[in-house]
Formats: C-alpha cells, sequence, structure tokens
C-alpha cells in the first residue's frame, strides 16, 4: 500500500478525497496520510447531516488503528454577518465540536465569514475596520464562545478564505488565543503570494490548506497547475523552519491527490538541491 508522505512534515488528506460516505472516504485517508481533515461541513437543522456517532466511534477506530491524527474542519453553513447568524455559527460549531468530541482532534478550522462583503472588499490591505463595531463585537463574541468550546483556544485555527485580504482577520486572531489556518489556494486564486504571509504567521499557524487553482478559476485542483516557482516559495520556507503543524492537500479526487503529492516530493527534490538541508 502506497503511504503518501513528506519529509520533515505531516501531510494530511480530506476525508473526501474518495467521493463516498464518511467512514469509507476516512479509511482511505486514514491509511496513506499521516492526518486527516475531517469535513463537518453541514450539521442541518438538528445535526442531522453530521456523522453519526457509530460513524464517529468508527472513525475514531481506523484512525486510531492507522496512526492517523485527525482534525475538524468546522461547519460553513454559518457567517457572522447578523448577530443572530453569528449566534447559528456558534452554535453548529458546538453540534459538531460535541458530536466529534471523542476523537480528540488536534485542531478546528474555522470560517468567520461574510457573505456580503464578497466581491467588495480590496486585496492587499487589512479591512476589518470596514464593518461597523455591533458587527466587530458580536464576531468576536462568537470567536470568544466558540474557542470555550475547545479544550485548548489555541487548537481553534482562523481560515482565511477567497475574496478577503488574508489580512481581514489581524484583528480577532490578534485579540485572542485562536491559531491560524492558511489556505494557500485562495490566495494563489485571488491572484495573491501565500509565502509573504509565512514570516508572520508561522508562530500561529497550525493548519496549511494547500490546493491549485486550474484554468477558469477552478478551486481545489492539482498542484500541478501551481508554477513550480511559487510551489517552492511556499515550501521551502516551511520545510527550513520544521513547520510542525499539519498540511492538507484540500481535494477531491484521487487523481488530482497524487499529482498534488507528486508535485510537493518534486518540490522537496528542489530543495534538497540547494543544500538547505545539511544546513539546517
Amino acid at each position: 500500500m502506497t503511504k503518501y508522505a513528506l519529509p520533515g512534515l505531516r501531510l494530511g488528506a480530506t476525508s473526501f478525497v474518495l467521493p463516498a460516505d464518511y467512514v469509507t472516504g476516512l479509511r482511505w485517508a486514514a491509511a496513506h496520510c499521516d492526518d486527516v481533515a475531517l469535513l463537518l461541513m453541514e450539521t442541518g437543522r438538528c445535526g442531522e447531516l453530521l456523522p453519526s456517532a457509530r460513524e464517529i466511534a468508527e472513525i475514531g477506530r481506523i484512525a486510531r488503528g492507522e496512526g492517523a491524527s485527525l482534525h475538524l474542519h468546522l461547519p460553513t453553513d454559518a457567517d457572522c454577518d447578523t448577530r443572530k447568524a453569528a449566534a447559528a455559527m456558534v452554535n453548529k460549531a458546538a453540534m459538531a465540536m460535541e458530536r466529534a468530541a471523542v476523537l480528540r482532534p488536534h485542531s478546528f478550522v474555522l470560517h468567520l465569514d461574510f457573505p456580503s462583503l464578497r466581491g467588495t472588499l480590496r486585496l492587499g490591505r487589512a479591512c476589518a475596520g470596514m464593518l461597523s463595531e455591533e458587527k466587530r463585537l458580536w464576531t468576536s463574541e462568537a470567536l470568544a464562545r466558540i474557542l470555550a468550546l475547545a479544550p485548548r483556544p489555541e487548537q481553534v485555527a482562523v481560515e482565511n478564505l477567497e475574496s478577503f485580504p488574508p489580512s481581514f482577520w489581524d484583528e480577532w486572531v490578534a485579540a485572542s488565543a485562536c491559531s491560524r489556518c492558511l489556505d494557500a489556494g485562495h490566495v494563489w486564486k485571488d491572484g495573491g503570494d501565500p509565502a509573504a504571509l509565512l514570516a508572520d504567521w508561522l508562530p500561529r499557524l497550525r493548519v496549511i490548506h494547500l490546493h491549485g487553482v486550474a484554468p477558469g478559476r477552478r478551486d481545489h485542483s492539482s498542484l500541478a497547475f501551481v508554477p513550480p516557482a511559487h510551489l517552492d516559495a511556499l515550501m521551502h520556507p516551511l520545510w527550513q523552519a520544521g513547520f510542525a503543524g499539519v498540511l492538507t492537500l484540500e481535494l477531491f479526487g484521487l487523481d488530482n491527490f497524487i499529482h498534488s503529492h507528486t508535485a510537493l516530493m518534486r518540490s522537496w527534490e528542489r530543495y534538497t538541491a540547494t543544500g538547505s538541508v545539511a544546513r539546517r
């Protein structure tokens, strides 16, 4: 059986690399990778879209047997546009975290989203100040409540989202004990450079999402679409720093995953050719 690993880094896959149910998808990912992102993207009204308690128990059994760690992607079917929506976001996060608590995940990836702002922001500058003081406050309150649900607040990693400047969440990150999730694919899709964020983000960076952008701006595509120089600019500093978090190939489809792993291994070969490994 092929194990998809990276020298010096912990490589993860999503629970839906295969187009299958939670248990089947996770079984493949846990058998082939170091870590699995359990994507609990939707809860439904009362948690009916989450994996059942029986499925959670089976997921835990599989992960333990394979020696794979787990982290949760919290629900994205809620946002912070209104106080009511922010309260719903907290409730949905609580449902997901409670359902999966027995898995003892190492991290919880969180979207602090404002759909009403999508497409209205100028990339490359801090924009949280464009929100009303009231909206900023209820977002801070929602984040604090979610942090309180985690075993440790730093386990909650706030992710940067497409069409928002990566600096958008700086205000909330700086004022809390949360961590960061760098979605490099979102930055690339917006025409930015995720490598430029590493110097500031690495101390609180817990999870990285990697995926390419195919022609036609198709997101969550293979890293084969990322120019090697762009991939190296991100990956080589991570190897140099000894990044201790998890690097997740946030991809759907086995071919995309395999081709992306190949692209990462070629980046590693270019990194070793520079002699940087010997100098560490």
